[in-house]
C-alpha cells in the first residue's frame, strides 16, 4: 500500500504538562470492555532528570494530536504513571496514559438499587452523578426494566457496568477523546469505512472450526474507532480492538474486525459476593419476603427479599419490622439472595439456653433440664416439662380438654380439686341414635370412699344409698368419728337450674327471630329480582339497544336471586340449629345440668369453634346481601338506562333499513318525529343536552370544544411550575400533551438527547468574521444558530415563540460544534445549531462569548435594518 497513508511522527504533536526532546515511540491500545491505553517513551533534558517527575501530577491530562492547523485528536486521557531510565548517558522517560474512563476504576463501591421500576438507563445515570462532566450513550437496550435485583459489591463502576451490559449482551467502550469520564454502553456504530484493496493490508485469518468463527486484522493508515463499520468486499465487520504504533517514524494501525454476527459477550458475574453475608434493617413483611435496607446503603432504597423460614411446610417464622437481618448471597448472582437468619438485640444470653418468642410476649424456652411454653412474661400461662418434677401447667384463665374421641387419664393417683365445686357431666349427643345401651359416668373401683358433709344422688328411681363409714386409717391415731347418711333420689323438679332455663328460652326466641329474618330474607331477593325481571322485560320491548341491555339486566336479577336466595337458606339452617340449640338448654336447665344447649352447625360441623360459626353466619349474610345488591343494581341501571337506550334504539334505527310508511314512522318515532323522512330518526343536540341533564343533573353537564381548555387539562397545568398562557397551550397542546416532550406531572421538559444535535457526534465547523447568527432567549443560554435558518426547523421548545428575538455577529473567526438540530417539540428540525465548548468540557455562553470577543451583539441594528 501506499506509504503516505499513514501518519508520520513530524504530524503528530503532544499537549500537556510535559517536554520531550525527542519522541522515540508512541503506542495505543483499543479494545471493547477495557480502558484506552497510550504509552509514549521519549527522551528529557538531563537537566530535567531530577526535578521531571515533580512538575507531572497523576491524572493531568494529554492529548496526543496529528494534523496541521486545527489539529485532530488521536487521543484525550489522563496521565497514570511516569518513569524515568537512563540508558547510555541519555534520560528516557515512559508515559503511560489511560482513557479518563479509568477514574471510574478506581474505588471498590458496595451499594444496591432499587428494582421497582427501574432501568439500566437510570443506573448509569446514578453511577453518571458521582464523576464531574461524565455520560454515557447507550444502546436502546439500556432503556428496559431491570429484571432482577442489582447490588454493587466491591466492584470498581468501571468493572460493574462492564457487568450490567452483559446482562444485556452489550460491552462498554471508553469515550477517549475528551478527557472526561465518559462510556458507551453497547457498541456504538458511529461511522462507516469501506476499504478497497489498496487501502490495507491483510495480516491474519483465524479459523475456529468447533465455534465457526472468523477473525480478520487489517493493517492500514486510516484511524478508525472502536464500532467503527468496516465494509470489505461487500461484508460488513465492527472494529472490536486496535494497536496504533510507531514503526520507522510512522503511525501504523492494526484492527481487529469481527463480522456483527460474530461478537459474543458472555455473561459477567461477581465473585466478590459469593458467600457474603450483608446486614440491614427489615422495613415490612409479607407472606415468606421481607423488604429490607441493606447497611451498605445511604439512601432510602428498599428490596424485596426471601426469607428462609424452615424446611417444607413444617415451619413459619418470619422476622418484624425493625429487626436486623443479615441477607445472605450464596452465588455469584446478587439475585439468589434470601435473610437467612436475624441479629440477637437482647441481652442476658446463656450459651446452654434457647429460646423463640415473638413481640407479644410469647415465648418457646430450652435449658438444659427443661422446656417451658409461656404465653406472656408475668402471667400464668404456662406449660412447662422438666427432667425432675415433670409436667406443670398454670393458667390464671379457664383451661379446657376437648377431644372429638376419647380422653384416658392413667397415673398411680388422680387428685382432682376444685376450690367451688367439681363437677362430672355426661350429655348425650343428639345426633348419636339411642341404641338402648345404657350410658353415663361409671365408677368401677374395688373400694369407693366419699368424704363429705352432705351428699345428693339424684335419679329417676328414688332409691336409698348407704354412705359407709371411713376405713380405719394404717396409723394409731384414733379414727375421726364419721356420720353416716341414707339419703333417698330427689326429684329433679326440685333441683332445675332456673339461669340455664332462662337462657335456654332467649336462644328459643333468637332462633325463632332469625327464621323469620330468613323468611323476609327470601321475600326481599324474590321482590328485587322481580323487580329486575320486570325493567328488563320493558326494556326487551324496546329496540336492539334496549333488548341487549334487558337481557344483561335480566341475566343479573337471576344470578342476584340465585345467590340472594342461597344466603337465605343458610340463615334458615343457622335459625333451625339455634332453635334446636335453645330447647336443649332449657332441657339442660330442667335437669339441674349448667350447660349450654347444644347447637349441631357449631358444636357437629364446625367442632366448636366459635369463630368459624360466627365466619358461617357472616357468609348467610354476606351472600344475601349480594344478591340484593346485584338486583337492585340490575333494577336501577335498567330503569336509568330506558331513555337512553330509546335514543340509541332511534339513533340506530336510522342506519338500518326501514319498510314502514311514512305515516307509520311518524307516529313510531315520536317525540323525535321527522315527518319529511320515512327512515331515518332526526335526533339534535339540544334533545341530548336534556337527557344528559335529566339523567346525570343540570349542575353536572359542561360542553366542552375542542379549542378550549378542559377543567381536566387546566387542573393538570396548574400544578406545574411554569404553566403556560392558555393561547399557547392552545396553539400546541399536542406538545404540551406529549410524555415525550414534557413530564406530565410537573411540567418539567425533556430535553432531547445528545444536546438536541440530530447526529450522534456533531462535527466541528469554523464561523468566518461578519457571519450573522441569533438565538430566542437570553444571552446566559448556550445555543445559537444561523439567522437565515427558519423558526420551525430549530426544534426550539413552545415558550420560546415567547422569548426575545437577539442577533448577533460573529467578529472573529471562531471553532464550534456544528450540526444539525434533531426534530422535537413537534417540530421537523433540520436547522443548523452552533455550540462551543471550553477546554474543561463546559459549555460556553453567549456572554462568554461576547466577553471573549467572538461574538457581537448587534439586535438593535437588524431590528432598524442597518444590518440584514
Amino acid at each position: 500500500m501506499e506509504e503516505s497513508n499513514y501518519l508520520n511522527l513530524n504530524q503528530l504533536s503532544i499537549q500537556g504538562d510535559i517536554s520531550l526532546q525527542h519522541i522515540i515511540d508512541i503506542e495505543i491500545k483499543r479494545e471493547i470492555n477495557k480502558h484506552t491505553e497510550l504509552t509514549i517513551v521519549g527522551i528529557i533534558d538531563e537537566k530535567e532528570k531530577d526535578t521531571y517527575l515533580d512538575k507531572i501530577q497523576y491524572g493531568a491530562e494529554i492529548n496526543l494530536k496529528y494534523g496541521e492547523g486545527i489539529a485532530e485528536k488521536l487521543f484525550g486521557g489522563i496521565i497514570v504513571d511516569v518513569e524515568i531510565k537512563e540508558y547510555k548517558r541519555s534520560y528516557y522517560v515512559i508515559i503511560e496514559a489511560k482513557s479518563a474512563s479509568y477514574l471510574m476504576d478506581q474505588k471498590l463501591k458496595k451499594r444496591s438499587f432499587n428494582q421497582i421500576n427501574i432501568t439500566y438507563d437510570d443506573i448509569l445515570n446514578i453511577v453518571k452523578n458521582d464523576y464531574v462532566q461524565s455520560g454515557f450513550i447507550s444502546d436502546d437496550k439500556a432503556g428496559q426494566n431491570v429484571e432482577s435485583l442489582i447490588i454493587q459489591y466491591n466492584e470498581t463502576d468501571f468493572e460493574f457496568l462492564k457487568r450490567m451490559a452483559s446482562r444485556l449482551g452489550l460491552v462498554i467502550v471508553p469515550e477517549d477523546l475528551f478527557n472526561l469520564p465518559r462510556l458507551y454502553f453497547g457498541i456504538s456504530v458511529r461511522n462507516s469505512v469501506e476499504l478497497n484493496v489498496g487501502d490495507y493490508e491483510f495480516i491474519k485469518y483465524f479459523d475456529s472450526f468447533t465455534e465457526e468463527k472468523y477473525e480478520y486484522k487489517i493493517l492500514t493508515g486510516q484511524v478508525l474507532e472502536i464500532g467503527c463499520e468496516v465494509v470489505l468486499n461487500n461484508q460488513r465487520f465492527i472494529v472490536v480492538k486496535s494497536e496504533s504504533k510507531l514503526v520507522d517514524s510512522e503511525l501504523k494501525n492494526t484492527y481487529t474486525i469481527l463480522d456483527t454476527s460474530q461478537i459474543e459477550v458472555p455473561r459477567i458475574c461477581n465473585e466478590n459476593i459469593r458467600g457474603t453475608a450483608i446486614g440491614g434493617t427489615v422495613i415490612e413483611v409479607q407472606g415468606t419476603a421481607a423488604r429490607v435496607q441493606l447497611d451498605i446503603d445511604n439512601e432510602a432504597i428498599y428490596n424485596w427479599y426471601e426469607v428462609i423460614v424452615g424446611s417444607n411446610d413444617s415451619l413459619y417464622s418470619m422476622p418484624y419490622a425493625g429487626d436486623r437481618v443479615k441477607v445472605y448471597f450464596g452465588s455469584n448472582e446478587e439475585a439468589q439472595s434470601s435473610v437467612s437468619f436475624t441479629t440477637y438485640s437482647g441481652d442476658g444470653l446463656n450459651p446452654d439456653t434457647k429460646f423463640w418468642s415473638n413481640k407479644d410476649g410469647k415465648k418457646v424456652e430450652f435449658t438444659p433440664g427443661s422446656i417451658e411454653i409461656s404465653a406472656q412474661s408475668g402471667t400464668l400461662n404456662s406449660i412447662k416439662l422438666t427432667d425432675s418434677s415433670g409436667i406443670d401447667i398454670k393458667s390464671g384463665l379457664k383451661i379446657t380438654i376437648r377431644s372429638s374421641g376419647s380422653l384416658s387419664l392413667n397415673a398411680n393417683s388422680i387428685s382432682i380439686v376444685g376450690s367451688n365445686a367439681v363437677s362430672l357431666n355426661h350429655y348425650p349427643d343428639p345426633k348419636v341414635k339411642n341404641t338402648g345401651i345404657p350410658k353415663g359416668i361409671t365408677i368401677d373401683s374395688t373400694d369407693v370412699s366419699f368424704k363429705v358433709e352432705d351428699a345428693h344422688f339424684e335419679g329417676k328411681e328414688k332409691k336409698a344409698y348407704p354412705i359407709e363409714a371411713e376405713p380405719e386409717p394404717a396409723f394409731s391415731e384414733a379414727p375421726k368419728e364419721i356420720q353416716t347418711k341414707t339419703v333417698a333420689a330427689k326429684s329433679t323438679a326440685g333441683q332445675k337450674n332456673e339461669a340455664r332455663v332462662e337462657s335456654g328460652e332467649k336462644t328459643l326466641l333468637k332462633g325463632l327471630g332469625l327464621a323469620a329474618l330468613a323468611v323476609g330474607m327470601a321475600a326481599a331477593v324474590l321482590f328485587t329480582g322481580g323487580a329486575a325481571l320486570v325493567v328488563a322485560g320493558a326494556l326487551m320491548e324496546g329496540g336492539i339497544i334496549s333488548t341487549a341491555i334487558g337481557v344483561g339486566v335480566a341475566t343479573a336479577a337471576v344470578a342476584g336471586t340465585a345467590v340472594g336466595l342461597e344466603g337465605a337458606a343458610m340463615e334458615g339452617d343457622i335459625a333451625e340449629a339455634t332453635v334446636e340449640e335453645g330447647c336443649n338448654e332449657i332441657s339442660n336447665g330442667q335437669q339441674g345440668i349448667d350447660e349450654e344447649g347444644y347447637n349441631r352447625i357449631r358444636d357437629g360441623e364446625l367442632g366448636g369453634d366459635e369463630e368459624a360459626y360466627q365466619e358461617y353466619q357472616n357468609k348467610a349474610i354476606g351472600l344475601w346481601e349480594t344478591g340484593m345488591m346485584i338486583n337492585m343494581t340490575a333494577a336501577t341501571v335498567g330503569t336509568e338506562a330506558l331513555p337512553a337506550a330509546g335514543v340509541a334504539d332511534m339513533y340506530l334505527s336510522s342506519k338500518l333499513p326501514n319498510t314502514l310508511s311514512e305515516e307509520e314512522n311518524i307516529i313510531a318515532n315520536n317525540p323525535f318525529a321527522d315527518p319529511g323522512t320515512s327512515n331515518k330518526y332526526c335526533i339534535g343536540g339540544e334533545e341530548w343536552n336534556n337527557y344528559f341533564k335529566e339523567v346525570y343533573g343540570e349542575s353536572n353537564v359542561e360542553w366542552t370544544s375542542k379549542e378550549t381548555i378542559s377543567n381536566t387539562e387546566r387542573l393538570k397545568i396548574s400544578g406545574w411550575k411554569y404553566p403556560p398562557d392558555d393561547w399557547l397551550y392552545l396553539k400546541y397542546k399536542d406538545v404540551y400533551n406529549n410524555e415525550l416532550y414534557y413530564n406530565q406531572a410537573n411540567g418539567n421538559l425533556n430535553w432531547p438527547i445528545n444536546n438536541g444535535f440530530a447526529e450522534e457526534f456533531p462535527g466541528t465547523e469554523v464561523l468566518d468574521e461578519g457571519m450573522l447568527v441569533d438565538r430566542y432567549g437570553e444571552s446566559y443560554g448556550n445555543f445559537f444558530a444561523p439567522a437565515t435558518d427558519l423558526y420551525d426547523t430549530r426544534a426550539l421548545a413552545p415558550h420560546s415563540e415567547t422569548a426575545n428575538h437577539y442577533f448577533y455577529k460573529v467578529s472573529q473567526s471562531v471553532e464550534v460544534t456544528s450540526g444539525k438540530a434533531a426534530p422535537w417539540f413537534g417540530s421537523r428540525g433540520g436547522a443548523r445549531q452552533f455550540i462551543k465548548y471550553h477546554e474543561n468540557g463546559k459549555l460556553y455562553s453567549i456572554d462568554e462569548l461576547i466577553d471573549e470577543g467572538y461574538l457581537e451583539d448587534v439586535t438593535d441594528l437588524v431590528k432598524e435594518g442597518l444590518i440584514k
